[in-house]
């Protein structure tokens, strides 16, 4: 997929052909998939509002596109006011003109939603740069500079795109799974392989609408893992993520019998931990202006510190900073 950037007016315009193996999605599945900022949602808002077209006419959300026909996205202008900056202290682990990469606490929604207008880190993010010109607008109003999203109660590497240009480039990395992502957890029992795939459909939940579950009618998602260490009933593990569902790591560790210590949603007796036992431990890209392969390694929150010393795990506090590299060629 080539995609074209063009400046209109104070807003900004997208195109791309449709390839062979997009032919015969639904429009507003095609563009979620290419944008991986654009829920599917927004897409169909943007669609009934005539911002998306295909072929220069107005479709509806539900149209099947044909091989090469020309979508093409207007992104409207995000309006500041709509968005409240604020003053939060934020854990940056690098910074230049193109990106920015932070490690995130827990229990901060990334972007604005019902009941959380304010307090979330797009809110830090416009106090902290001052104006929404220096992020991304791809991600529309609510979204602007978000690329790729962390659950609400989930700490560790979030990465921040500073304009379209950078936006488009790491989204391409994140649809064809080239960014390696790495999260470390502390889960309930002893998992006996060393190492595994695991491999299901996620759907939401039928009838709990905060949870998701694994359903044969659900998006694909894999996840590679392996031990760490085992100490007093529970298991540290490292997680792979080869596909990014919402809660995918958390329904996968309920899938196998081995459920996040202190997940407040799908761990029953292991909630009085005030956070859950996951961090986004690193993430690796390619730079999407020098076209170098950096890596983000976020420190272990106190609560995960707490938590692993309660079980017998020993973190070096020395060690425990945030850090960045880059690979040589």
């Amino acid at each position: 997929m080539e995609v074209k950037l063009k400046e209109k007016s104070k807003s900004k315009s997208y195109n791309f052909i449709v390839t062979h193996s997009d032919a015969g999605k639904r429009l507003d599945t095609v563009v979620a998939k290419h944008f991986s900022s654009i829920s599917r949602s927004m897409a169909k808002k943007l669609i009934k509002t005539g911002n998306i077209v295909v072929n220069n006419q107005i479709k509806s959300a539900h149209y099947q596109v044909k091989e090469e026909d020309i979508i093409n996205i207007e992104i409207p202008e995000i309006q500041r006011s709509e968005i409240i900056p604020i003053e939060m202290k934020l854990d940056v682990i690098y910074e230049d003109d193109y990106i920015l990469v932070i490690n995130k606490p827990p229990d901060i929604p990334v972007h604005p939603s019902a009941g959380h207008r304010n307090d979330t880190l797009v809110n830090a993010l416009l106090g902290y740069l001052g104006k929404t010109e220096n992020l991304s607008s791809i991600g529309g109003i609510e979204r602007p500079g978000i690329v790729h999203r962390l659950d609400k109660d989930t700490s560790g590497v979030l990465l921040i795109a500073k304009n379209d240009h950078s936006h488009l480039k790491l989204s391409e990395q994140f649809q064809y799974r080239k960014i390696q992502k790495n999260y470390e957890a502390i889960l309930k029992g002893i998992l006996e392989k060393d190492r595994g795939k695991i491999e299901s459909s996620i759907a939401r939940h039928p009838t709990n609408r905060k949870k998701f579950t694994t359903a044969e009618h659900g998006k694909d998602s894999i996840t590679f893992f392996e031990v760490i260490d085992r100490k007093n009933e529970t298991t540290w593990v490292r997680f792979m993520p080869k596909t990014g569902r919402t809660h995918q790591l958390r329904v996968h560790s309920v899938s196998i019998g081995h459920p996040i210590v202190g997940d407040p949603i799908y761990s029953r007796g292991y909630t009085k931990y005030k956070y859950l036992a996951l961090v986004a431990k690193s993430l690796k890209i390619v730079h999407p202006k020098t076209g170098l392969i950096y890596t983000f390694i976020a420190s272990y929150p106190n609560h995960f510190i707490e938590i692993a010393k309660y079980f017998g795990y020993r973190i070096d506090i020395k060690e425990n900073k945030n850090r960045w590299m880059i690979e040589k060629k």
